[in-house]
């Protein structure tokens, strides 16, 4: 395992000379996209490991709307009503049944997420979360070590 200190503001030239690729341990990761009808898109994901030895890796597929709901109600695509309220909500993902999430849009409509078993022969687990975009990191002149400089003046 290549140790990379905490403190370095990594890009792709240094990944390189860290030595993240020496003895050939890597995954290399292949996602195919197939398009069914305009609706109905097929991702298959290929994980290969390159490594000597056998080895686990955790792929996390994503599914995410676009952040339009708190913008207000002066875009083209608001759902808005005559109430502050009745403006476009987040969408709702829910899971299902094992391997299959409902998606609810207010403008997009409703689809299903699904995933199919693994090679282990089981559906994964399901992960949810809620990510808003943080401003203060995204928007920093020197966002990689943003948080070690504020650690270091904080001190």
């Amino acid at each position: 395992m290549v140790k990379i200190p905490a403190t370095n503001c990594l890009t792709v030239c240094s990944f390189l000379t860290v030595g993240v690729f020496e003895e050939g341990r890597y995954w290399d990761i292949f996602a195919e996209y197939s398009k069914n009808t305009p609706d109905d898109v097929l991702i298959k994901i290929t994980v290969a490991n390159r490594g000597p030895e056998t080895a686990r890796v955790h792929v996390l597929p994503t599914l995410w709307f676009r952040n339009t709901w708190s913008w207000g109600c002066d875009h083209e695509v608001c759902t808005c009503g005559t109430e502050p309220e009745e403006c476009m909500t987040k969408p709702k993902l829910i899971q299902t049944q094992p391997g299959v999430v409902a998606c609810h849009h207010d403008t997009l409509g409703k689809y299903f997420f699904t995933v199919d078993s693994g090679q282990e022969g089981h559906r994964p687990e399901m992960i949810f979360t809620e990510n808003e975009t943080n401003f203060k990191v995204k928007w920093s002149p020197m966002t990689c070590c943003y948080e070690e400089k504020e650690q270091k003046q904080n001190q």
